[in-house]
């Protein structure tokens, strides 16, 4: 049977379900593609989208990075959106915070706490739900840690951030419920670097209110660089868990050696990033007329980096399409790549390898119970819900 016309669209059904058949169409038949309905070019290949992703001269970010706009509502605050040398001095601003020493200093005995906690909670019940118990509640507790806002304020955040995240299939731009929880988060940050400003702590929040950026304090811009560092640390991490859960309940053979060796986790947290990566996409703008496999891109052309694609290339990652925590070689680009690499990077590693350690200690056996639903979304991926038995016996696992 003749394959089917060749027809890239993320914001239908198809990609929602299961991107990963049409991303390999992309990168075999048309590693430059063009979508004249919808008014974008894509990159799917490795080379490509790390090309891009390092050439910010020529693929801007300054019109947007998400696909749907949605980075549009944190306003100038969003420095995902800025070039250097604005990129830079605001980036600046929170590096530090988000070294891995200070990371590890600030916030690892937290998340691990948080994560004791959860786990033994779920562990004892016949029947639990290891995304919204477990996988989307410690990122927001994680980032109440590293940023400062009050633990008790994380279950609120969590429920607005997943608002905020959800699309609806065949929608170019976020629905109304969306905006009502970007603007209530907003709303929120906006209060609470206003409380930091006029009594400053020792923590993130503090640091953002009373930065400068040559000598002029951040006014408009700190309430949205906070809320980006939020939502950045909450949807990647939470989806990127919910995935590493999924993939080994269906591979319980990797998970019980994963289980013995946990010196493996940090491979099997690299492998997952790679198979099914939180992050599928961003956009670039082309500044000027770009060649590429033959085809000229003009000007002003919004180009979507697939990264999904990227880390399942087979000219990179042989067997691309078989997950296997034992992989060695070949650096995934989950968390982007060049100027814009993602800050929260280590924090993210970090938060998967407690969470899998305590997981795999306290219940090794646990067994999907039913089918997750997936994030509704565009541009990342991973499960809402994920039913589970968490104390089935090895036989039944």
């Amino acid at each position: 049977m003749a394959e089917t016309r060749l027809i890239y669209d993320p914001y239908g059904a198809q990609a929602h379900a299961d991107p990963y058949p049409i991303y390999r169409r992309l990168r075999d038949e048309a590693p430059l593609y063009h979508n004249p309905d919808r008014g974008f070019w894509a990159v799917s290949r490795y080379d490509d989208v790390a090309m891009v992703s390092r050439d910010w001269e020529r693929f801007t970010v300054t019109k947007g990075v998400d696909i749907d706009n949605a980075g549009d509502l944190l306003g100038p605050g969003f420095f995902l959106a800025q070039d250097p040398p604005v990129h830079g001095k605001m980036r600046a601003v929170v590096k530090q915070a988000f070294g891995l020493r200070t990371i590890r200093d600030l916030t690892e005995a937290g998340i691990r706490r948080e994560a004791e906690a959860l786990v033994a909670d779920i562990a004892v019940r016949p029947e639990a739900d290891l995304a919204v118990d477990l996988a989307w509640l410690l990122p927001s507790r994680a980032m109440g840690v590293l940023l400062g806002f009050p633990r008790e304020d994380a279950d609120r955040l969590r429920d607005l951030g997943i608002a905020f995240m959800r699309r609806e299939v065949d929608q170019t731009v976020p629905p109304a419920s969306s905006e009502e929880a970007g603007m209530a988060l907003m709303e929120y940050f906006e209060v609470i670097i206003d409380e930091r400003r006029r009594a400053p702590r020792d923590d993130l929040l503090s640091a953002i209110a009373t930065a400068t950026i040559d000598g002029v304090p951040l006014a408009g811009e700190a309430p949205g660089m906070a809320l980006l560092i939020y939502v950045g640390g909450f949807e990647n991490v939470g989806c990127m868990l919910t995935n590493a859960l999924y993939w080994l309940a269906l591979h319980p053979d990797q998970r019980t050696w994963l289980a013995a060796n946990p010196d493996g986790l940090p491979a099997a947290i690299e492998e997952v990033l790679r198979f099914d990566g939180p992050q599928q996409s961003f956009k670039r703008t082309t500044t000027q007329a770009v060649e590429l496999h033959g085809r000229r891109v003009p000007a002003g052309a919004p180009v979507y980096v697939l990264y999904g694609a990227a880390n399942r290339d087979e000219r990179k990652f042989p067997d691309a399409d078989r997950f296997d925590v034992h992989r060695t070689g070949g650096r995934q680009l989950s968390f982007g790549d060049g100027i814009h690499h993602c800050l929260g990077a280590p924090m993210a590693r970090l938060e998967g390898q407690i969470v899998l350690e305590t997981v795999l200690r306290r219940m090794p056996h646990y067994e999907l119970t039913g089918e997750p639903e997936l994030a509704p979304s565009h541009a990342v991926r991973g499960f809402l819900t994920m039913p589970v038995a968490p104390a089935c016996s090895p036989a039944a696992a």
